[in-house]
């Protein structure tokens, strides 16, 4: 069995794939509560209930699908009847020392608040003489519960539901009367939302949702949320099914890659661009934009971040700077559009951007080459270059500094860029033609390129500025979005889009032909181009029409 199906066993299980011996589960091939399975990762699996042993490899096939090779051991050959009984994990009494220690543990590493345990009715059985020794008890209704042990190397069930048959679910009280409600797996996920002020959340506590569950929902609006992994994928699809038949309306939302494997995960991790995604997600289907103003719009207190270019009429012409959204810098091969977005880059990393520069032309050699030129007046680009260590001491401080700031990468598509983003503010694309992309034409990938690239702009808050080449037949234009129209859906999708041309030797003239946030001009710029500096120059229109080295 490959590792990664191993690991998709694992996490439709809730476990870590290192278990040692035979390790108590749900079945997943019956209705079980009582966790009448085992599952050993050397040997097999196994279920006590009549469902009998199974290779790994068909218990993969059978619950998560796939083309799978069988095993070529000896599976085949195990009397899964004569498998350890499921009671020899560690007895209870082998922890009670260590009972409240371990709790502690328990709670903090799923950094759920104790105020929300409170909240929840939650309690904790420490005394080893007690039933539930080890458990935590989570009330769900009127004289049922659900029941998680905290001591997960201890004899006894993971979960304990005591609604006896089906499939468990928990719900909290104010699910009943809802009109809309949120569907997530796991009990730790709707703790999560509770912590995050959201009371209209039921757990199935499964991927595998059932129809009788579906059925508690009839007449809803349910915003399935399941785990990111192939089994949360598939459950959260039946689970739909089930829904519709039942006469509730299922919403899938998909949790991005970013956010890690659940909606738990991502709170802990990630909790403030979570709860804006999340918020944004459930506000699309308002009716009116009340609850946006309240809970985002009016609470919201983290100012846009604006980031100048160093260029002062550029930068008045932006209204202060880039700010978060799509922005083009455009121009025929040799315009310096490049080097304008080496200084762009020092410029807004001085100002304490954090800043991906995504190259797939220039490599990272000389792209570093060209940061560092901007500190030593004694060296071009070309020469340092050559030769790293010429660079003076001074400089080498000054780029060692803007190293914290800048990375460079080569060759990524936008998916590793958007698993990626949240530790940048700026996202630069050198240049987005040559961007990577499933599409089989050059044209159409860079329509879903600079789709997807505006999608992360918008939901991650953050500045991409994307250089990009024009067709020939925009060599000539002057002032018009039609340059762009070979080149997919940039003029579309931009905030912002500016046209430079070369103008002799050491002149760039700029026309900001597209602009959102404030009003459309020219400027021009004086280049020290040996060490992509840029000062600002008293525009004209020059006609010379040689395309020199980029």
């Amino acid at each position: 069995m490959k590792s990664s199906e191993k690991k998709e066993l694992a996490n439709h299980f809730d476990l870590s794939g290192d278990e040692s011996g035979w390790t108590p589960v749900l079945c997943p091939l019956h209705d079980d509560n009582r966790a009448s399975a085992a599952i050993n990762w050397k040997l097999g699996f196994t279920c006590k209930a009549g469902c009998g042993g199974r290779s790994l490899s068909k218990l993969y096939q059978e619950i998560i699908g796939g083309d799978v090779a069988e095993e070529k051991d000896e599976l085949d050959s195990i009397d899964f009847d004569d498998a350890p009984a499921l009671d020899e994990l560690k007895p209870a009494s082998v922890f009670y020392e260590d009972a409240a220690g371990l709790f502690k543990h328990f709670v903090a590493e799923r950094g759920i608040s104790p105020q929300t345990y409170r909240a929840l009715g939650v309690t904790f059985e420490l005394n080893p003489t007690a039933k539930d020794f080890g458990y935590i008890t989570i009330p769900n209704g009127a004289k049922r519960s659900v029941k998680r042990k905290f001591i997960d190397g201890m004899v006894g069930d993971r979960y304990v539901n005591s609604s006896g048959k089906g499939q468990p679910i928990y719900k909290l009280p104010e699910v009943h009367d809802a009109k809309d409600v949120i569907l997530v797996e796991g009990l730790f996920d709707l703790m999560a939302l509770y912590e995050m002020g959201y009371r209209n959340v039921s757990a199935a506590l499964t991927s595998s949702f059932k129809e009788k569950q579906a059925y508690e929902f009839k007449g809803k609006t349910v915003f399935v949320i399941f785990d990111n992994d192939y089994a949360g994928y598939k459950g959260s699809r039946k689970a739909a099914e089930h829904l519709k038949e039942m006469g509730a309306n299922p919403i899938i939302l998909e949790l991005p890659q970013f956010f890690g494997k659940d909606p738990h995960e991502a709170f802990r991790y990630n909790a403030h661009h979570f709860r804006n995604w999340l918020a944004e997600k459930l506000a699309q289907y308002d009716a009116v934009d009340k609850n946006y103003v309240i809970e985002s719009f009016l609470t919201n207190r983290a100012p846009l971040k604006v980031y100048r270019t160093g260029i002062p009429t550029f930068d008045a012409f932006l209204g202060g700077g880039f700010k978060a959204g799509v922005h083009i810098l455009g121009g025929k091969p040799g315009a310096g559009k490049t080097m304008l977005t080496v200084a762009i880059c020092r410029a807004m990393a001085e100002q304490g951007a954090r800043i991906l520069k995504c190259s797939y032309e220039i490599s990272k050699l000389q792209m570093w080459a060209r940061m560092s030129s901007q500190f030593d007046a004694q060296h071009t680009w070309a020469e340092l270059e050559m030769n790293p260590l010429l660079l003076t001491q001074a400089a080498r401080e000054r780029v060692t500094q803007l190293s914290e700031q800048v990375r460079v990468v080569m060759g990524w598509n936008v998916n590793e860029v958007e698993r990626a983003v949240n530790n940048f503010d700026v996202v630069v694309v050198d240049y987005i033609q040559r961007m990577p992309s499933a599409k089989s034409e050059v044209k159409f990938g860079v329509s879903d390129n600079i789709q997807r690239l505006s999608n992360i702009a918008r939901d991650y808050n953050k500045i991409v500025i994307a250089v990009s080449s024009l067709p020939r037949s925009g060599y000539k234009a002057d002032g018009e979005m039609g340059v762009f129209k070979e080149s997919g859906d940039i003029e579309y999708v931009c905030q912002s889009a500016t046209i430079l041309k070369k103008a002799g030797d050491a002149y760039i003239t700029a026309s900001l032909i597209k602009n959102t946030r404030g009003v459309m001009g020219n400027f021009a710029l004086e280049g020290d181009l040996g060490h992509c500096l840029f000062k600002e120059a008293d525009y004209f229109v020059e006609s010379d029409e040689r395309a020199d080295g980029e």
